[in-house]
């Protein structure tokens, strides 16, 4: 694996000599899943209307916006495509074209509203803004609520009666009602979406004046598709197509009869015809459905592997061992923690501890990675420092500022900060002394006053993860005690995946240790940007950003215009480590090495190795696995019911 760009369903590719262009020629004849025609057609519409498109929420944007101006993809013919930027972007290829997913437009595109344009779409987009927020708006301003209530039914009732005239005398008081709101809202999410809400009503007047009164919301296209959605309503373009989903059970996927690809010899992948994922988010669990044939291979932990080696010739296992994988593994402090209890005077002053970058260059100091590595990754581990994931070209671990386990040093710094335990209980204060420093109030009695008295203002949040990654469980575990060694209270508090991430993403945490895939490519303009959908650890700073965090910001998109890695690294890279290092906006934890066991009569699972974006091997290697037909493998497999399709 040398993570090289490989023709897929562009058979090839043409860069412009300047660099800010490159034209991809499609194959022919290439079907969805429901056996209509893929064409430029369906990338221009990935990219233009879903994307690129500010109605539709999604975490790729980012990463094909460069400057501040979305990619153009424009069609050149049925089967080529030509994607423009306004000036060199290393990344477009790897991370903006080969990393979308592309749409069928003939599934898709009447869920959207750009292509459906119409006032009562937007009028109904206004009403789930309000109905979302309702409570909040009820406490900000009662009376202007009930004005907006009444303006929006008027608007509906000017739409029904398709009258242009009529629709703009609803739309002025709803806009002035919304303008109350708006005022009587402290920032955050209600007010910014309540600024998307005047603009729906701006575009239903629009709509109106140009006589178009149906048309679909904007948010549609954002609940189009979902775990209920019926499986024949769904088309891609990959290996296999979805018959079933279980919910937290199985997925049933059947081999995709129109899918391109074939082997050497001219036979249609995938080689199954049928592949069955089960759904286990316990890792004790998934190890035992694979010593129990259930399952027919398993990414393994550190603590399975030598489990994994014993049984491994008796088992008939293949064993793959391999470096590091592309991502990391960190833990996050909300430096917006006060939003989180929103008037608690305590979580308002803990916002200042969390934003103080000593504070978390002391809980680096005092977190025992050599401990983590031996008793937890059983010494199957290495420490990341930086972003960057250790795989890449542009990893540079000497650049990066590093923080071997110091105890002694965690504590004099959180004395020096004005972090001290003053009621002796073995939890740190957040001193008056801290406080001022920060320039949060301007003595004792000021401080008093806003964030009440000192004793009562302790080092305390709740450390979170998601509950059956038995790996995270324990560095969070490990944490908790290290933070406790030295006067802080990480209170860990399992949760399940999906919440655990809606508090990440929604700003409602403390401590969160969580990781991230990775790719060869260091840009992550989604992360980096102060505004970027994944800027978690501080989501406030697209409005008043801290000096190093646009720097940082200015370096991704500086890096990222210069093609020479070397180059890259001298100019730009090297120094966004260092800032990435110095402020840790996360705390670098440890890295697994790629570990994985697979029954040895799954042919080519010799070749699973770590993929760019930590693709499960599943997917990246899954079109051209297949069931050896040896005698012993056939008797196996044929108890197990797993005799399918193989190549010919």
């Amino acid at each position: 694996m040398n993570a090289e760009l490989i023709p897929g369903l562009a058979k090839s590719w043409v860069v412009s000599p300047d660099g800010f262009s490159v034209t991809l020629h499609l194959r022919h004849g290439i079907k969805w899943s429901d056996g209509e025609p893929f064409t430029a057609d369906d990338v221009v519409f990935t990219y233009m209307d879903v994307v690129g498109n500010d109605d539709i929420a999604n975490n790729l944007r980012d990463g094909c916006t460069v400057g501040d101006k979305f990619v153009q993809v424009e069609k050149v013919d049925d089967y080529a495509v030509k994607a423009s930027v306004t000036e060199p972007y290393r990344p477009l290829l790897r991370d903006c074209i080969q990393g979308v997913s592309l749409l069928p437009k003939h599934k898709l595109a009447k869920y959207v509203a750009k292509l459906n344009p119409g006032a009562g779409g937007n009028r109904d987009a206004v009403q789930s803004v309000v109905n979302n927020y309702r409570d909040d708006l009820q406490k900000a301003d009662a009376q202007a609520l009930v004005a907006l209530d009444a303006a929006i039914k008027q608007l509906a009732q000017a739409i029904e009666a398709k009258n242009a005239d009529q629709v703009k005398a609803a739309v002025d008081p709803l806009q002035q009602s919304l303008d109350q709101l708006i005022q009587a809202l402290a920032p955050g999410d209600a007010r910014d979406d309540l600024e998307k809400a005047k603009s729906y009503a701006d575009r239903a007047l629009q709509s109106a004046q140009a006589n178009q009164f149906a048309g679909v919301s904007p948010d549609t296209f954002n609940n189009t598709w979902n775990t209920n959605t019926p499986p024949e309503e769904f088309a891609g373009l990959g290996p296999y197509t979805l018959v079933s989903y279980q919910t937290g059970q199985q997925v049933l996927l059947k081999r995709n009869p129109y899918y391109w690809r074939v082997d050497a010899d001219g036979v249609q992948l995938p080689y199954f015809d049928e592949l069955a994922v089960v759904i286990v988010q316990n890792i004790d669990t998934q190890f035992l459905y694979f010593k129990s044939g259930q399952a027919d291979m398993y990414p393994a932990r550190p603590e399975d592997w030598a489990e994994v080696l014993g049984a491994a010739q008796e088992e008939s296992w293949r064993t793959i061992k391999d470096g590091p994988p592309y991502g990391n593994t960190f833990l996050v402090l909300n430096q917006d923690i006060a939003k989180v209890k929103p008037g608690d005077p305590t979580y308002q002053a803990l916002q200042y501890v969390m934003r103080a970058k000593e504070f978390r260059q002391a809980l680096a100091y005092s977190i025992n990675k050599q401990a983590m590595s031996d008793n937890i990754y059983r010494g199957l581990g290495t420490p990341q420092w930086a972003w960057i994931s250790i795989p890449s070209p542009f990893y540079d671990a000497e650049s990066a500022n590093q923080y071997p386990y110091d105890v002694s040093k965690a504590k004099q710094m959180l004395d020096d900060l004005g972090l001290t335990d003053t009621n002796a209980n073995g939890v740190r204060n957040i001193t008056d002394k801290f406080l001022i420093a920060q320039k949060a109030c301007n003595d004792s009695v000021d401080c008093a006053q806003k964030f009440g008295p000192q004793d009562q203002r302790e080092v305390s949040f709740p450390l979170a993860t998601n509950t059956g990654n038995t790996i995270r469980e324990a560095m969070s575990q490990q944490i908790e005690h290290d933070f406790k060694d030295i006067g802080i209270q990480a209170s860990y508090l399992p949760q399940d995946f999906n919440a655990l991430v809606t508090g990440l993403t929604g700003g409602q945490y403390g401590g969160v240790v969580i990781g991230f895939t990775g790719g060869v490519d260091p840009t992550g303009f989604n992360v980096w940007k102060v505004d970027g959908f994944y800027h978690f650890w501080r989501y406030s700073s697209k409005d008043n950003p801290p000096e190093w965090e646009l720097r940082a910001q200015q370096l991704q998109v500086d890096g990222s215009k210069v093609f020479d890695v070397q180059e890259a690294m001298d100019k730009y890279y090297k120094e966004f480590i260092q800032l990435d290092s110095e402020y840790l906006p996360v705390i670098y934890l440890i890295n697994q090495i790629f570990l994985y066991a697979v029954d040895q009569c799954l042919e080519n699972s010799q070749n699973f190795r770590p993929q760019s974006g930590n693709l499960p091997q599943w997917v990246a290697f899954g079109e051209r696995t297949w069931w050896q037909r040896t005698d012993d493998c056939k008797a196996k497999l044929e108890q197990k019911g797993r005799l399918g399709a193989g190549p010919k």
